[in-house]
């Protein structure tokens, strides 16, 4: 393979670990959401520390673009 295919390889493997990894937090999500000993101010800090970790994701791959 020349260089340009090996690094398109590496650029769809890296796209599918950060799917990967926002998949993965979006199931621990919803699981601790299910928990009915959380409460609303807990789930609310659970959803920003989430959605905080997905834009450091989508932030990561745009300056690997």
């Amino acid at each position: 393979m020349s260089s340009s295919h090996i690094n398109l390889v590496d650029e769809v493997i890296m796209m599918q670990l950060f799917f990967n990894e926002k998949q993965r937090l979006l199931k621990r999500i919803h699981i601790k959401l299910q928990c009915s000993n959380f409460g609303v101010i807990h789930e609310q800090l659970l959803f920003e520390k989430a959605f905080t970790k997905l834009a450091d994701f989508d932030n990561l791959s745009e300056i690997k673009e």
